[in-house]
């Protein structure tokens, strides 16, 4: 477990040297939540909206087939649920992109800035790094992962099997974060045989290594979203809601330089 020391060292060492940068990472953790929030709750109602234009009138529509067939319409205006369906899926995609462009621009900000914590690197290939490895991983992830579930829905499977093989991509999806996030910890390495030799080395053969030190982030990330929980149910402990925020962004950015720390001391 010297790894973990080392690590632990590194990342004190790191912040003690770039106190500058360890609050511009704060900042911007801060606001990749905040627009993530934002933007969630902004779409999110919207989609809620026009998907009741087309669930509401559904309830009046008519599913009976005798009198369909004796020349009763389904329904008297379908245009008003054309629209609306048309208008949830133009948001939907609107979510999406607006997700991604955070993700990329905001986040892959923060993990680039993170590893200028470690010494001088060029922004450009850290960039590149990060572009790259995010397209590479989950462009395809999603195009299988969408392609797959409108299959399953024609196939007009049970309840209980659908929902199985929802959690198989849940666990799937795990899976690939956690390639990721071995990725964007070497995303300094400047050739690319040692960058994905380095990820074969940490990320696959001595993943139990790697485990550890993503457990203890989880917990440590799990424990601040509790802290907010908890204090989220009374008016009155709206200030200590306030500090438990500010304290899970701390852990945010500690726990992401405590794992590239930690990564690179496996050897």
């Amino acid at each position: 477990m010297d790894f973990l020391k080392r690590g632990f060292n590194s990342t004190i060492r790191v912040i003690k040297k770039n106190k500058g940068l360890f609050f511009v990472l704060i900042g911007l953790q801060l606001l990749l939540i905040v627009l993530l929030i934002f933007v969630s709750i902004n779409y999110q109602i919207k989609i809620i909206e026009n998907a009741k234009t087309v669930i509401e009138p559904l309830q009046d529509a008519n599913f009976d087939p005798e009198s369909i067939k004796e020349g009763q319409p389904f329904m008297e205006d379908i245009v008003p649920i054309y629209k609306g369906y048309k208008s949830m899926v133009r948001y939907i995609w609107y979510y999406v992109s607006w997700l991604a462009g955070i993700f990329i621009v905001l986040n892959g900000s923060i993990w680039i800035l993170t590893q200028r914590l470690f010494g001088k690197k060029n922004y450009f290939k850290l960039a590149l790094k990060f572009l790259s490895t995010s397209f590479v991983l989950l462009v395809p992830f999603f195009i299988t992962a969408y392609l797959s579930l409108k299959w399953l829905l024609g196939l007009q499977l049970e309840v209980q099997n659908f929902s199985s093989i929802l959690q198989i991509v849940f666990w799937a999806f795990f899976v690939l974060y956690y390639f990721i996030l071995v990725t964007f910890a070497f995303i300094d390495i400047s050739f690319w045989k040692n960058f994905f030799k380095k990820i074969y080395s940490v990320g696959i053969k001595r993943v139990y290594y790697t485990l550890i030190v993503l457990f203890i982030n989880l917990v440590l990330i799990f424990i601040g979203l509790y802290s907010i929980y908890l204090t989220s149910n009374e008016e009155a402990l709206f200030p200590l809601m306030i500090l438990a925020a500010t304290v899970l962004i701390l852990i945010m950015v500690l726990t992401r330089i405590f794992w590239i720390a930690c990564l690179k001391e496996i050897k």
